[in-house]
């Protein structure tokens, strides 16, 4: 600490002077100044140093609490309106497979478990039936799957 401030009143002494000074009260500048004894230095010197470890630590204080709310921010599960969306958009993606897979079967190109889950046997199904129908043949539900199948979700 004494290192660091050694280091601040080397670089520049009149401002190193004026902080040092406010971090005095009224009163103990009244008291101590001018430095005319050893005494008086010596106390002007440990009330300094004092306050400036205080001021120091409220600093790094600060930052080990900003970093702990940081790390706390990023670690916690995330906000309910987050889950809820994702949750919406599974359910949403369950209902999309599980009509594909339904309609698929009534027109009799699957025949796995109308399950929500988009497997190989799924996905050859639907190629299957984007060739049948002159669709355009990538294995995706995209648009033209929908409107074909007539699926309304």
């Amino acid at each position: 600490m004494l290192a660091i401030i050694n280091q601040f009143i080397a670089a520049d002494p009149n401002a190193a002077d004026a902080y040092m000074l406010s971090l005095m009260t009224s009163e103990e500048k009244t008291d101590l100044l001018p430095l005319n004894t050893q005494a008086k230095s010596d106390i002007s010197d440990g009330l300094i140093v004092l306050r400036a470890y205080e001021v120091f630590l409220n600093q790094v204080v600060a930052q080990e609490q900003a970093q702990a709310t940081l790390q706390q921010q990023t670690t916690e599960t995330p906000p309910a309106a987050l889950q809820q969306e994702n949750t919406s958009q599974d359910d949403l993606l369950y209902k999309l497979v599980s009509q594909t897979q339904a309609k698929l079967n009534e027109l009799g190109f699957y025949t796995g478990a109308i399950d929500g889950i988009f497997d190989n046997e799924t996905q050859q199904a639907l190629i299957n039936f984007q060739t049948a129908y002159g669709l355009i043949i990538d294995g995706t539900i995209n648009e033209q799957v929908v409107a074909a199948l007539g699926i309304q979700i």
